[in-house]
C-alpha cells in the first residue's frame, strides 16, 4: 500500500532533475518551465487557470474583470498613482484586466510568459491603447527606465518561486517613475501552516504571512503602504458570497469577523457546543477598512 504524501520514483527524479536546472539556469528555466505551464494552460483551460472563481462562463469571466480591475485602481489610488499615462500589468493571460485598464489609461501593456495566452489576449481583449509582448526570458519587462505609472499584477505572483517573484520586484521598481507604484494581489496567511513549496514545484500556489511579505517588499525598495488583507476580505464577503448565493448555492461561513455578520442571510452562533439562531441587532458592526499596496 502506497504511503499518503509519498513521492513515486519517476516524480523524485524529475523533482531531483528540476532542482539542478534550477541550480545550472536559474530564472531563465523558471521561466521556460513557466511557459511550457501557462502555454499548456492556454490550450486546455483558459479561463479556469485565470479565474476559477469566475469561469462557469465566458459572459461572467469577462465581467469580471472590471469587478478585479475596480480594486486594483482603488489601491494604486490609495498608494498615491501619480498619474495615469502608462501602465504594465505582470501575468495578464488573457487580457481580462487588460482590455479593461484601457479605458482609463493613455497606454496599455499586458505582459506574459506564454505566447498561446498572448495570441488568445490579442484577439479576445484588444484595443488601439494595449500592446501585448513577452516577458524576457530572465524575467526582464520589456520597457525603458522611468517610464510608467503603475505596474500591477493579479493573482500572478503567488503562482511563482520567491526568486521570481523578487526579480519581478526589482524588474517594476526599475520601470516605475518616481512617485509610480506597484499592486499586487498575494496569498496570505497570518495562522496555521502556510503553503511553502519548494523553487522546483511549478503548481502550489505559495502563501506569506502579513511581516514576511512586507519586509520582502522593503527589500526590494518599497514602502509598504498599508495591509492589503481587509480589502480581500471585503472582495469575498461582498461580491463573491453574493455571486454564489446569486447562483443558488448555500454557503456556511465560519468566522470570527464581526465586520461583516450583517452580510449573512442567517446568523447563527455557537453557544457551549450547540448552534443559537442570533438577531443581527444583538451585535455592533464596524464599517470595514480597505486599504492596501506596497507604493514606491
Amino acid at each position: 500500500m502506497a504511503r499518503r504524501g509519498a513521492v513515486g520514483p519517476v516524480r523524485l527524479a524529475k523533482r531531483t532533475a528540476d532542482r539542478v536546472l534550477v541550480t545550472l539556469f536559474g530564472p531563465r528555466w523558471l521561466q521556460f518551465r513557466a511557459r511550457r505551464v501557462w502555454d499548456r494552460h492556454a490550450r486546455t483551460r483558459s479561463l479556469e487557470a485565470t479565474s476559477s472563481h469566475d469561469a462557469t462562463d465566458a459572459d461572467t469571466y469577462w465581467r469580471s474583470g472590471q469587478r478585479d480591475w475596480g480594486l486594483v485602481l482603488a489601491v494604486a489610488n490609495k498608494a498615491g498613482l501619480p498619474a495615469r499615462g502608462t501602465v504594465i500589468e505582470i501575468g495578464c493571460g488573457l487580457g481580462r484586466l487588460t482590455r479593461i485598464a484601457a479605458a482609463d489609461f493613455d497606454r496599455v501593456i499586458g505582459l506574459d510568459v506564454s505566447p498561446e495566452m498572448l495570441k488568445h489576449a490579442r484577439i479576445q481583449a484588444n484595443a488601439a491603447n494595449i500592446a501585448y509582448e513577452l516577458v524576457g526570458r530572465d524575467g526582464r519587462i520589456p520597457a525603458t527606465p522611468e517610464s510608467v505609472d503603475l505596474v500591477f499584477a493579479w493573482t500572478v505572483f503567488r503562482h511563482m518561486s520567491k526568486e521570481m517573484f523578487g526579480r519581478y520586484l526589482d524588474e517594476a521598481r526599475r520601470v516605475l517613475k518616481p512617485g509610480g507604484c506597484l499592486a499586487f494581489e498575494a496569498l496570505i496567511r497570518d495562522t496555521g501552516e502556510r503553503a511553502n513549496p519548494s523553487t522546483s514545484d511549478a503548481n502550489t500556489e505559495r502563501e506569506y504571512d502579513s511581516e514576511e511579505l512586507e519586509a520582502y517588499a522593503q527589500r526590494h525598495g518599497y514602502e509598504w503602504a498599508a495591509d492589503q488583507d481587509p480589502l480581500f476580505k471585503d472582495i469575498f464577503y461582498r461580491q463573491l458570497l453574493p455571486e454564489l448565493r446569486n447562483r443558488g448555492k448555500t454557503v456556511l461561513v465560519i468566522t470570527h469577523d464581526d465586520r461583516y455578520f450583517h452580510l449573512a442571510d442567517r446568523l447563527l452562533k455557537l453557544d457551549y457546543g450547540q448552534l443559537v439562531a442570533t438577531p443581527k441587532h444583538e451585535f455592533n458592526f464596524d464599517q470595514p477598512v480597505l486599504a492596501a499596496a506596497p507604493g514606491r
